[in-house]
């Protein structure tokens, strides 16, 4: 293998302090989720600003679903264009994006959102190490609990991306893999719900 995978877990039963704390002023509120201007961690060293935040829905059949608040935090070096975000994500130092959900979501359905939005990317979810990450999306989660993803860039061509649920953390490590998993919000839409989260996302930047 030309790369290795790292791979840490601290699961249920273990102190854990959080991986991102969300600070400053409360820049909004989408439904009773407040969204914090800055967000920080002891994962890299400089905070992070918003960029954006907005509802995903999903459409099925004639219902519209609500079914979480994403904030999304950005290396305060980086622009995001609306033309190609893409290119200041892969970019950044560090990144984050925060999911509140309005609803319980079973760790089937996330898997199969999260692998439909990689593969509408064209993300090959044969390698290595998105098979490793799939395979840890066991969690399911309930109304009003926080799923945190976090990229830190680990030397030009390695990123670590971090997952916290309520069930626990843990890490992936290889080429490009924080960044793959930013096109899920970033990258081609897989549906008209994400397009309006990736406007909303990109629209409100306050270090564009």
């Amino acid at each position: 293998m030309k790369y290795l995978i790292a791979i840490a877990s601290l699961w249920a039963g273990f102190s854990w302090a959080g991986i991102l704390e969300t600070t400053g002023k409360v820049v909004t509120t989408i439904d009773e989720v407040p969204v914090k201007e800055q967000a920080k961690s002891s994962l890299f060293s400089m905070p992070l600003l918003l960029t954006g935040s907005g509802k995903r829905v999903k459409k099925i059949v004639f219902v519209k679903l609500n079914v979480y608040v994403a904030a999304h935090y950005l290396d305060p070096t980086v622009k995001l264009t609306a033309t190609d975000p893409m290119a200041g994500i892969r970019s950044a130092k560090a990144k984050a994006i925060q999911l509140t959900f309005l609803r319980d979501v079973d760790s089937g359905k996330i898997r199969n959102s999260f692998t439909d939005a990689l593969k509408k990317n064209s993300v090959d979810m044969e390698s290595p190490v998105m098979k490793l990450a799939m395979s840890k999306l066991t969690f399911d989660m309930k109304e009003k609990q926080t799923l945190t993803l976090v990229g830190v860039q680990k030397d030009a061509n390695t990123e670590v991306l971090h997952f916290e649920s309520p069930s626990g953390t843990f890490s992936v490590e290889g080429p490009g893999v924080a960044s793959q998993f930013w096109q899920i919000w970033f990258g081609e839409p897989e549906d008209g719900g994400l397009e309006k989260l990736k406007t909303a996302l990109i629209g409100t930047a306050t270090n564009s």
